[in-house]
């Protein structure tokens, strides 16, 4: 009876001139030896008992012992090749080829089912991996933009409030600010994102609270309390709470008068 499950197993060989290519050659010949052993039995069998008639559970008893020899060749062969795949002298392309040649030969053992539900799985998966790599490189790409549209709104807002520094504005602001989409008088999205910042700021009753301030206004909010006075230049004149220099709080306070020096410090919060 001829052997419809036992498919050649030639494999390709690309490594002429090593040692895994007389192990490629050796697994493909223990391969080819086993199907034509398989042939000749078959063929023997059939002259032997020309009018050999078989019941339907002998033919379905002899296909499946056909199955089995074949999967236990085709998992013989497989390891062979995957022992191969872990030699370090293989080239990217020599090792790629012997993955496809390794899947075909599993997938050759498979019913028609499983093979459908195996290539299922694979689109399935490859999918999965290009989606997620999609959404990673858009998140990616946001991200940069909302950093750059925040850097710029407060580099901007430092330099019209004569900051000293920008960075130390950025590094202060930046954490706690966001884009916002702005609303039409309905309060309907209008398409357009302005740059808003959660400040901890406190009331005339010296309570803390939280506001939500854009940047012009959280930059303009921050110059007029003293303990962040040490970011802007001042054009008030030289002498108690001028501020001179970047860094600085104001004149050296071992320059000032007992007044100027209590005066200072209440100005300062200190």
């Amino acid at each position: 009876m001829k052997n419809r499950y036992l498919p050649g197993l030639i494999v390709s060989t690309f490594y002429e001139g090593d040692d895994e290519a007389a192990k490629a050659a050796e697994a493909e010949a223990k391969a080819a030896e086993a199907e034509a052993a398989a042939k000749a039995k078959a063929e023997a069998d059939a002259k032997a008992n020309p009018n050999q008639v078989f019941t339907q559970d002998q033919v379905n008893k002899m296909l499946a012992e056909d199955r089995r020899k074949h999967k236990a060749q085709v998992d013989k062969h497989v390891a062979e090749l995957e022992q191969l795949k872990k030699s370090k002298s293989l080239s990217d392309q020599e090792r790629t080829n012997l993955t496809t040649k390794i899947e075909e030969l599993q997938n050759s053992v498979l019913t028609k089912e499983q093979r459908a539900a195996k290539e299922k799985e694979k689109l399935e998966k490859d999918l999965k991996a290009t989606s997620e790599q999609l959404t990673a490189e858009r998140d990616q790409w946001k991200n940069r933009f909302h950093t750059s549209q925040i850097k710029q709104a407060i580099t901007s807002e430092a330099a019209a409030h004569k900051a000293f520094d920008s960075d130390a504005l950025i590094a202060i602001l930046g954490p706690n600010t966001r884009l916002v989409e702005v609303l039409d008088e309905s309060g309907q999205p209008t398409g357009d994102f302005v740059p808003k910042t959660k400040f901890k700021d406190v009331d005339k009753e010296k309570k803390e609270f939280v506001a939500d301030l854009t940047v012009p206004e959280v930059v303009a909010r921050m110059k007029e309390i003293p303990k962040y006075g040490y970011l802007f230049e001042t054009t008030a004149q030289a002498g108690v709470g001028a501020n001179t220099r970047p860094g600085g709080r104001g004149v050296d306070p071992s320059e000032m008068t007992p007044a100027q020096y209590r005066e200072w410090r209440k100005k300062e919060g200190l």
